[in-house]
């Protein structure tokens, strides 16, 4: 039996409308997904560039930098994501919301930048690759909340990020390894659109898949 005899014409011409308009929606998803992952790979270059001039002088310039950088980088990469999934841009408090929770899985990288990037010359490497691993992390994990909607201040940010360096594993020490297209596009498109619930359960069975 075709599928015209078993649906009907009129039942199969619907079909076909939702089976294209779900393709549509899957590579509009996709397209999303690329281009928020162009944002964060062009942040993270101008941002590794800048903060390894101030290896140069190291303390306490590169603290000065950091200061910038927060607004001049960080915040115009999150909002520029944020734009790109049609979101408003965050405010202080979303911000802070979220910071608090991410701080513990990010403190030690930011004791290691603060170490070593403050010694002259030495520090140049160091904050360079720093900045691109903060850089990636952060950028990652705002795009998959934006991603899912507006609301970012309730979802579990300190497991999603926990979640993004287990999935992207900077082994070793000093060295980066841009985070693969795929697995981002994976990751990021597998909570699209979720209700904070769903995103929550999907961050929660990632992990448990991980350990």
């Amino acid at each position: 039996m075709s599928d015209i005899d078993k649906y009907g014409t009129g039942d199969m011409l619907a079909l076909l409308k939702q089976q294209k308009q779900a393709l549509t929606d899957q590579e509009t998803t996709k397209q999303l997904a690329r281009s928020a992952y162009a944002i964060i790979r062009d942040t993270a270059g101008s941002n590794s560039f800048i903060q390894a001039l101030t290896g140069f002088a190291g303390f306490p310039f590169n603290l000065i930098v950091d200061g910038v950088v927060l607004f001049t980088h960080y915040g115009a990469m999150i909002n520029k994501i944020r734009l790109v999934y049609n979101q408003d841009p965050v405010t202080q408090d979303e911000m802070s919301a979220v910071i608090k929770q991410i701080s513990k899985e990010i403190l030690f990288d930011i004791i290691i930048d603060k170490a070593l990037g403050s010694i002259p010359i030495i520090g140049i490497y160091p904050n360079m690759i720093c900045a691109k691993y903060m850089t990636w992390r952060v950028g990652i994990l705002f795009t998959m909340l934006s991603s899912r909607g507006g609301d970012i201040s309730k979802v579990d940010a300190e497991k999603t990020i926990k979640l993004i360096r287990m999935v992207f594993p900077q082994s070793e020490a000093l060295k980066f390894t841009t985070p693969d297209y795929k697995s981002y596009e994976k990751l990021v498109i597998s909570v699209t659109g979720a209700s904070i619930p769903d995103f929550d359960e999907k961050v929660n069975k990632a992990l448990s898949a991980m350990m």
